[in-house]
């Protein structure tokens, strides 16, 4: 059983919408932790000690999101 960090901004609910989907997908055999990106710190992420760390944010003019 791996460990997963899934972190993300959304600012409409479609990264929101795919994080959980994504979360749930992978929870069946592994610990998950889905955050929202303004709930968690670095430090926080250092605790949990993460296999695997995914981050998720909107797309603006072929750019990711400058706040992530």
């Amino acid at each position: 059983m791996s460990k997963i960090c899934i972190i993300y901004r959304s600012k409409f609910g479609n990264c929101k919408e795919l994080s959980q989907q994504i979360a749930s997908d992978l929870s069946q055999e592994n610990e998950v932790f889905l955050r929202e990106i303004n709930e968690i710190s670095p430090e926080d992420i250092v605790k949990m000690q993460p296999d695997l760390l995914l981050v998720g944010c909107r797309i603006i003019i072929g750019k990711p999101d400058k706040n992530v």
